[in-house]
This record gives structure tokens, C-alpha cells and sequence, in this order.
């Protein structure tokens, strides 16, 4: 009977867990909506504040921009550049994600994104990829191993429940942390070379030479 009860409450444990985080997932996909309803709002009366106020005080234009990019680490100045790119809302995202690897600049009164001097080579951004890939592919198999091994290890069914439980506590983190290194990386490299192709754009405008549709 103690067995049993044991069983049971590794059962009831695991079982716990997955309703919490079945939970966690329908607030985030159900208030996404809200969530993005909000933002509009805030950006719109930000906006029309900064357009009507020319002489809006630094520390709240700071304040809104920051605000805006959803990173209290930003300045106004790289948020005003950034949503200037095209696709303003994907930058953005991308310049959040991928900042550790980037750094904001201006050379004769023009602003411009770069590789931090540390990430300025592509074998350094590559050997980071390629480790952050790694790990992400043992923890993953890691946290999966009782399912896909649970047979060759002769486990129970509620054993391996047990197990993937476990594993996905201790994995879990570990694994959405590797994952999100490595978009950190392709995020800023991405963003990096969009803005060069848009750079060459309006370079390209300013001759008067560009196609039509795209100044």
C-alpha cells in the first residue's frame, strides 16, 4: 500500500504541474490580445504627444520610449532609429531580443546599429550559435529521454511520467534559456543586415534613382 500511495503522489504531482502550466499558456494566448490592444493605445497617445509637444521634457520622452520598447535599458535615441527601419515593429522586437550583441551609434548626424567590439567578428557570433545549438539539443533530448527510453530502461508508465516531470523542472529553464541565446544572436544578426539593405535604400532615394514604391 505504501508503494501505491507513493505512485499516486508522483502521479498527482506531475499532473499539478501540467494543469499549471496548461493554464499559464491559455492566459498568455487569451490576454495576447489585450495585451496588444493596450499597446496600441499607449503608442498612439505617446506619439501624438511627442509630434505635439516639441518641447516634451527628456526624462518622459526617455520614459515613452522606453515604455514602447518594453526595456527600461533602451534609449531614446536607439528606439526613435530603430522604429525609422522598415517593418518598425519587427525591429524592434529584434533590437530588444538581440541588444546584448549591439550597440547604437552616429556618424555625421546619422544614426546606425553595429556589432558590439566583442561580437564585431563572425566567428565569434558563430561559435556562440553553434554552443547555444548544442546545448539546446542535449537539454531538449534530456528532458524527453524517459519517453523516448523509458522501454530499453524498463519503466512504468507512471514511472516515466514520473520522470519526464522531473526532467522538465530541472531541463525546462535551462533549455528556453538556450533557445533564447541563440535567438539573441540570429535576432541582432538579422537585424544588423536589414538595416544595411535599408541604409542602401535611401542612399539610393536620396540620388533620386529609386524605383518607384520604394522612398
Amino acid at each position: 500500500m505504501a508503494i501505491e500511495w507513493d505512485v499516486a503522489l508522483k502521479a498527482g504531482a506531475v499532473l499539478a504541474g501540467l494543469i499549471g502550466a496548461t493554464k499559464v499558456i491559455y492566459e498568455l494566448i487569451v490576454g495576447s490580445h489585450g495585451r496588444r490592444r493596450d499597446e496600441y493605445k499607449f503608442a498612439r497617445d505617446f506619439f501624438r504627444d511627442l509630434k505635439d509637444e516639441a518641447g516634451m521634457h527628456p526624462f518622459l520622452k526617455e520614459k515613452g520610449c522606453q515604455a514602447v520598447a518594453g526595456d527600461a535599458h533602451v534609449s531614446a535615441a536607439e528606439i526613435e532609429y530603430v522604429l525609422s527601419l522598415e517593418r518598425p515593429d519587427r525591429a524592434l522586437r529584434d533590437f530588444v531580443l538581440g541588444r546584448p550583441y549591439l550597440q547604437f551609434s552616429k556618424v555625421d548626424g546619422f544614426g546606425r546599429l553595429g556589432f558590439r567590439p566583442e561580437y564585431e567578428k563572425s566567428w565569434s557570433r558563430l561559435w556562440r550559435k553553434i554552443y547555444f545549438t548544442i546545448c539546446y539539443g542535449c537539454l531538449f533530448f534530456l528532458a524527453i529521454s524517459p519517453f523516448v527510453l523509458s522501454s530499453w530502461l524498463g519503466r512504468g508508465v507512471l514511472e516515466t511520467v514520473w520522470d519526464l516531470g522531473v526532467l522538465f523542472v530541472l531541463c525546462g529553464p535551462l533549455t528556453w534559456m538556450a533557445l533564447v541565446s541563440l535567438t539573441r544572436v540570429c535576432r541582432a544578426e538579422k537585424l544588423v543586415r536589414d538595416q544595411s539593405a535599408h541604409t542602401q535604400t535611401l542612399l539610393v532615394c536620396k540620388k533620386g534613382a529609386a524605383p518607384v514604391g520604394r522612398c
